[in-house]
């Protein structure tokens, strides 16, 4: 049937090498910014979906894996993820909202990139940007496990999420970034999706206050590994497969549905995979992915001679 056919190796015409997958809508903490699936959506994939859709990415040329949600520790299918990418040889990248440390520490060897994030030092701004004052004690904690790792090659990504809560203490997170010594610091401009759509007015910060504070941060701390992410920077920048296997390209305030990957009876709907990678601006995703994730990650883009002096 058309569309439905599972394409035994990649067409040559495509260049997506990354994919995000948000394991699962559902999460432990309420961010105000947060544009993942909404927690209260149904339709997980299951065990066999999961399956036949790494299968899928990797007879695809997929080489990596950006897994998060949702709070993708909560998934209980996130270990077997692990291992069916490792199996296929595809790296991948966790984001997490690092909560809980010991759920973590398990996934930690076999992880190339571990993003954390840190979005404040005092209880109140933790409470206001993370919905938990304790917050930040709890990420430092999933940060010292991780760095028995990190002398083995993985690599650590921390991200802020800029906003009027939190702006004020960007120099004192910066002291802390400086210490911790990550492999990248991603500065988030709020954006107006997911449950960001309706808290985007009060959180907004513009570009002109972040990049005044970028010259500000980069000045005292010039070795910092520091990226900015606008928001006109991710429309159109990634390959997102949802909880259920829908495929969504960001644009500025929602997102495009191309619809579900995984069909009921484990088929997979090539005709969406198609579709919606030929919606994508490469240039942009290529930028992006070798911006926050440089390294193992985007090597198959580096090795891609167009995009060498993205």
């Amino acid at each position: 049937m058309e569309g439905r056919e599972t394409a035994s190796s990649p067409d040559s015409t495509m260049s997506i090498r990354v994919v995000d997958y948000m394991i699962t809508a559902r999460c432990n903490l309420h961010c105000p910014f947060c544009y993942g699936p909404d927690p209260r959506m149904k339709g997980e994939m299951t065990q066999e979906e999961i399956q036949a859709f790494i299968r899928f990415i990797a007879s695809q040329g997929i080489v990596s894996l950006i897994i998060a949600g949702g709070e993708p520790l909560i998934s209980p299918y996130l270990y077997l993820i692990l291992d069916l990418a490792q199996g296929f040889g595809i790296k991948v990248a966790l984001q997490t909202n690092a909560y809980i440390p010991k759920t973590l520490e398990p996934c930690l060897p076999k992880l190339t990139w571990l993003a954390v994030p840190l979005d404040g030092i005092s209880p109140d701004t933790n409470l206001k940007m993370r919905t938990s004052e304790v917050h930040l004690k709890r990420v430092l904690e999933s940060i010292a496990l991780a760095n028995r790792f990190r002398v083995q090659s993985m690599k650590l990504k921390i991200g802020t999420v800029i906003a009027n809560a939190n702006i004020g203490e960007l120099l004192s997170l910066a002291e802390i970034v400086a210490d911790i010594k990550p492999d990248v610091w991603k500065w988030y401009q709020v954006r107006p999706r997911g449950q960001g759509y309706y808290t985007f007015n009060n959180l907004y910060v513009s570009a002109n206050q972040i990049r005044e504070m970028e010259l500000i941060v980069r000045d005292r701390y010039p070795m910092l590994p520091l990226v900015v992410s606008m928001l006109q920077d991710t429309v159109t920048a990634y390959l997102i497969i949802n909880p259920d296997s829908e495929m969504l390209i960001p644009m500025v305030d929602d997102y495009l549905s191309f619809g579900r990957l995984i069909e009921n009876d484990l088929k997979v709907n090539y005709s969406t995979w198609k579709s919606a990678i030929a919606a994508i601006n490469v240039s942009r995703h290529v930028r992006n992915v070798i911006q926050t994730f440089p390294g193992a990650l985007s090597s198959a883009y580096n090795k891609i001679g167009q995009f060498h002096q993205l």
